[in-house]
């Protein structure tokens, strides 16, 4: 009986490897798309952050509007109102507003006023008391109240109309966005409202 022995294999097997230059292409190829990727998630990035920026500021406007106008709707029109602190270059535009809920002494003047230098909206709800005063709207590293005035309402004839008044105010983010113009600088993304406020009969 012969005994058969497998078949020695006398060719080599090929040893599998990359090329020096097969190594630097794909490592070329690795970074550009690894760049690419970086690009695309700073550029979310900035977006997000101009995303929260401009919707805190638009946040801050209607907590404002909110705030004067629940103040504002609840004075009394047969009550006068006093404008105070008229704007530089603004003829009939005031920082301050006085009015009143009803007849004195039952009821007090309370008095709405912007201070521009610290960008504080303010209400006195009584200005026969100190101490008292309550700050509505100040600087945030989100939004800054930068302008606020008040002007009164005109009827047909350009007569005072005493049952409403008119508000103009002006927000920006402060930069905290990082936009910037053409020349570098940091812009300011700015929310501008004007609304009419009605007292109460």
């Amino acid at each position: 009986m012969k005994l058969r022995f497998p078949m020695q294999r006398t060719g080599r097997r090929m040893a599998a490897g990359y090329t020096v230059l097969e190594v630097m292409m794909a490592g070329s190829i690795t970074v550009l798309v690894l760049g690419a990727l970086l690009m695309l998630v700073l550029q979310l990035a900035r977006e997000q952050k101009f995303g929260l920026a401009d919707g805190s500021v638009q946040h801050q406007a209607g907590l404002v509007e909110d705030q004067i106008t629940q103040i504002l709707r609840s004075m009394n029109a047969t009550e006068s109102t006093v404008f105070a602190d008229p704007v530089a270059g603004s003829p009939g535009c005031f920082r301050r507003i006085i009015v009143a809920e009803g007849q004195a002494p039952v009821f007090p003047r309370e008095e709405l006023y912007f201070n521009p230098a610290s960008m504080r909206l303010i209400h006195d709800p009584n200005r026969g008391v100190g101490g008292d005063d309550v700050v509505l709207c100040k600087p945030s590293a989100f939004a800054a109240l930068r302008d606020l005035y008040f002007y009164p309402s005109l009827k047909t004839g350009n007569l005072t109309d005493s049952t409403a008044v008119n508000v103009v105010m002006k927000l920006d983010d402060d930069g905290y966005s990082m936009r910037k113009d053409s020349a570098g600088a940091i812009k300011k993304m700015s929310v501008n409202r004007y609304f009419t406020v009605k007292f109460r009969n």
